[in-house]
């Protein structure tokens, strides 16, 4: 009786053991291709998550300006017909807020934002007293408004 076969892979050529060198640099470039693409989502990630938490503290800051306004004026008073009738930003540059300088804090009677009186659209009524949130460095628009408060009547 003979004995059983031994179970033996065949034997490969020797140009099928490995990886070719063409192959390798195929697979290197798509996986190189992948991460320039992954790296280049970092800076808009960092910047988008930089004006979010500017915008953040520019609301708040805003917010408890308003408070501030609020309870030291009554809404009839001379301060809020003084920032009924502007027309620009006042005082001009802003005041700086003392928890975070970069940031100032401006009053006006119409929106910066939306300068045109549009029928319908309560956000850009002109002679409506507003906070205007400035910032020199982190603006978002060329007048560098970071964000503005409108106050309802």
């Amino acid at each position: 009786m003979a004995p059983p076969p031994s179970p033996r892979r065949p034997r490969l050529s020797s140009a099928r053991r490995g990886l070719t060198l063409v192959e390798v640099v195929v697979a290197l470039a798509i996986f190189l291709f992948g991460v320039v693409a992954l790296l280049n989502f970092f800076p808009l990630k960092v910047r988008t998550g930089a004006d979010a938490s500017i915008l953040t503290e520019a609301v708040f800051l805003a917010q408890q300006k308003a408070q501030e306004v609020r309870r030291d004026n009554a809404p009839d008073s001379l301060f809020f017909v003084w920032m009924r009738g502007l027309t620009d930003p006042a005082p001009a540059g802003g005041i700086p807020f003392p928890q975070n300088p970069d940031l100032r804090y401006a009053f006006c009677g119409r929106s910066v934002l939306d300068p045109f009186d549009s029928p319908g659209v309560p956000e850009d009524d002109f002679s409506v007293p507003r906070i205007i949130i400035l910032s020199p460095t982190q603006a978002r628009s060329p007048s560098g408004v970071v964000y503005e408060l409108r106050f309802e009547n």
